[in-house]
């Protein structure tokens, strides 16, 4: 455990297997299985994101870690028509954000966890493994800590020192919508003393330290194992933001010709309510049509839900507009 004097320690270190000891028992492994973490108000982008993967991975396991805190959800239809599996876990964490530290604690041993509203823009996963570090992730890199949205999206590197000062701040922050992760180095000790559990729920223990649920805790643990040399982390740049100048550089037709580029798509915070006013709304729809063509009855299922969505949006709409004028 780190040996740090400090008013509190939260998230210690658990004792584990020093690096390089682990590095002699590990063998390079494959990277063939990714897991979406979903809930039941993000099925179309999960229908979209499974559909992407699938046109670039006809093979490769497909898991999907379910957070049931907001009420359960089927995920029959993509299941059965995509070959893809939900994945138990052991129900130790709920909630936005929080839900995706139950991957830490299932069998799936190597693999890259996504969010929802992503998609596979290439065939990402020869190019991550050519490394094999324990934790392969994606952000924003900057050797400046204090530069404003690492503090606002990742995490606030003074506050985190004055708190415990064995951290050390990495040279980037993790955006978790995206990242090869290895189990067995994260362990539930390390993330406990980070979080609180109200009425089911898990919540921030220090939200001003660890902005965005879970995203801020996993870049506080994984700084502190890698200063002490528990874990190797490498930083890969394999994430876009829609939002960002190089988003609008892609090209749909070299998808389309199966060529693409290995990275992932992130909608990350750019929820519009309109679907159609998303960035980049053509690659979407491109999975989106291709999701449909592969289930029976699809032209009439997505004609269905698009006038449910359409409704939902109206009825929003007029919610904000009751909203204002109070």
């Amino acid at each position: 455990m780190l040996n740090c004097k400090a008013k509190a320690n939260p998230g210690s270190l658990a004792e584990g297997p020093s690096l390089a000891a682990r590095r002699r028992k590990k063998q390079k492994m494959k990277l063939d299985s990714i897991v979406i973490a979903c809930f039941k108000k993000d099925l179309h982008l999960m229908r979209i994101c499974v559909a992407s993967i699938r046109y670039w991975y006809p093979e490769v396991d497909i898991w999907l870690l379910k957070d049931r805190f907001g009420g359960d959800f089927s995920t029959e239809e993509v299941e059965k028509n995509f070959n893809v599996r939900t994945l138990e876990s052991p129900g130790l964490f709920h909630g936005w954000g929080f839900a995706k530290f139950e991957v830490f604690f299932t069998p799936v041993k190597r693999f890259l966890l996504l969010d929802s509203d992503t998609i596979l823009l290439g065939r990402l996963l020869g190019d991550l493994e050519r490394f094999d570090d324990d934790f392969i992730v994606s952000g924003v890199r900057s050797e400046d800590p204090e530069e404003p949205r690492i503090i606002r999206d990742y995490i606030n590197s003074r506050l985190c020192r004055e708190m415990n000062p064995g951290f050390v701040y990495p040279g980037y922050g993790i955006n978790t919508g995206q990242m090869v992760i290895t189990n067995g180095v994260i362990t539930r000790e390390d993330l406990e003393g980070l979080v609180t559990r109200k009425g089911g729920l898990v919540e921030e223990k220090y939200p001003n330290l660890f902005p965005y649920a879970d995203q801020g805790v996993v870049n506080y643990v994984l700084a502190l194992k890698k200063a002490a040399k528990q874990a190797s982390v490498r930083y890969h740049d394999f994430f876009i933001w829609p939002g960002e100048e190089r988003a609008a550089t892609i090209d749909l037709e070299s998808i389309r010709r199966r060529e693409g580029i290995p990275a992932v798509l992130h909608w990350a915070g750019l929820k519009p309510l309109d679907f159609k006013q998303f960035l980049r709304l053509d690659l979407l729809l491109f999975f989106e049509d291709l999701y449909y063509r592969q289930i029976p009855g699809g032209a009439s299922k997505r004609r269905a839900r698009e006038v449910l969505r359409l409704s939902t949006l109206r009825l929003k709409q007029l919610k904000h507009k009751l909203l204002k004028q109070r």
